[in-house]
């Protein structure tokens, strides 16, 4: 399944060679944003504050059931952020904006090797 996962990434990026070699090379990959899919980021404390917690393994498991999906963890960037992918076409219609921002064509996310 990772594997099947990785490649459909790996697809985003107009040369899919090139984010594997990132991936294997840097453990991050830098993939566009706005045709595969979009990314919706999530501020740290607005997070935290949903969830309740601030406890890495308490927020993990929450956002993936809350959200039905894989959550991209990024503690360096903007202090910390989490990323969910979305259909790359709900960013044209985003309402949000005020509270979470979503990024789409023009933007590259840094995705990590599955296994991060």
């Amino acid at each position: 399944m990772d594997r099947a996962v990785a490649e459909w990434l790996a697809r985003a990026h107009p040369t899919p060679e090139r984010a594997r070699v990132e991936w294997a090379t840097q453990g991050v990959a830098l993939l566009p944003l706005g045709v595969r899919f979009a990314a919706v980021r999530m501020p740290g404390d607005v997070v935290h504050a949903a969830v309740g917690s601030r406890d890495p393994d308490q927020v993990a498991p929450a956002l993936g059931e809350s959200l039905g999906g894989s959550i991209i963890y990024d503690r360096r960037a903007l202090g910390e952020s989490y990323y969910a992918l979305i259909q790359a076409h709900a960013g044209l219609v985003w309402a949000y904006g005020d509270i979470v921002t979503c990024l789409g064509e023009g933007t590259y996310l840094g995705v990590p090797r599955l296994d991060q």
